[in-house]
């Protein structure tokens, strides 16, 4: 899968690694709805990404150095992932240290096949 290059600052609001996520979430389930920062009702927080259809409710956050270096942003992150998954959601989270090649270079191969793995990991 090629991932558009559509996706530096000047082309669009959304950060590379997101707008890399969101490509192949558009292209592993093409009869979900996929949506940037869409508000989901009854939570505070705005995931950078949600995939919603019949059969999947998933929310995938992109946890850059600030979520690594701050014990606050880790337990608030816990504590939202834990409401989630009460909820219903399958979530997916991209950590800097875990998946830096996704926030160092997310148009290589290694990327997507990084991302496709996270998303389809049960």
């Amino acid at each position: 899968m090629q991932i558009p290059n559509e996706n530096s600052r000047g082309a669009n609001q959304y950060r590379p690694e997101q707008y890399a996520v969101y490509q192949v979430a558009k292209w592993l389930f093409p009869n979900c709805k996929v949506e940037m920062e869409a508000q989901l009702e009854g939570f505070y927080a705005v995931p950078d990404i949600l995939i919603t259809c019949s059969s999947r409710k998933i929310v995938v956050r992109m946890n850059g150095a600030k979520h690594d270096n701050s014990p606050k942003v880790r337990t608030k992150d816990i504590h939202q992932r834990d409401r989630l998954e009460q909820a219903g959601f399958k979530v997916v989270d991209f950590n800097n240290d875990d998946h830096a090649i996704v926030f160092k270079n997310p148009q290589s191969p290694q990327s997507v096949k990084a991302i496709m793995h996270e998303l389809l990991k049960e």
